[in-house]
């Protein structure tokens, strides 16, 4: 009897962990944002309206490029339509127009300021201005981003 109550009790502490409806996690994909061209994003609800995120883009179309972009944004997951402001870096493999010089890895300033947008799907769209900074050259490069994913 005492194996059916500890089954019953793990029974109802698991299926409370795992029935959550908070959607603490996300995964989408940003075009023309942080990470550049684009990039796949895991995102974690850490405090309340605090997110850490990070990503991964890999481009050889035009250029080779690798970023991960890595920020700390503030939003409020529990509004359908909410306002986001983030700031981070981005690692990467840059050159052109923003170091001025053929490629080198390095990092460089990012940051957010958009709206967020999601449905009782937990479908989630993101719309937000997105410059990439060289603190070194003092030159921004101007980007608006575009999200595409998942809440869960």
């Amino acid at each position: 009897m005492k194996k059916v109550y500890i089954s019953f009790f793990l029974l109802i502490c698991t299926n409370q962990l795992f029935c959550q409806e908070k959607n603490d996690n996300s995964f989408y994909l940003e075009l023309l944002g942080n990470g550049g061209l684009y990039s796949f994003n895991y995102e974690y609800n850490f405090y309340d309206s605090l997110n850490a995120r990070i990503g991964l883009s890999y481009s050889f179309a035009l250029f080779e490029m690798i970023t991960i972009p890595i920020m700390i944004n503030y939003v409020n997951p529990q509004n359908a339509i909410s306002p986001e402001i983030g700031i981070g870096f981005t690692i990467g493999r840059f050159g052109g127009f923003l170091l001025d010089e053929k490629y080198r890895v390095g990092a460089i300033l990012t940051g957010t300021v958009g709206i967020r947008f999601h449905n009782d799907n937990n479908r989630l769209i993101k719309i937000a201005y997105t410059p990439l900074i060289n603190l070194e050259s003092g030159k921004i490069l101007h980007f608006g981003g575009i999200s595409f994913g998942k809440r869960f």
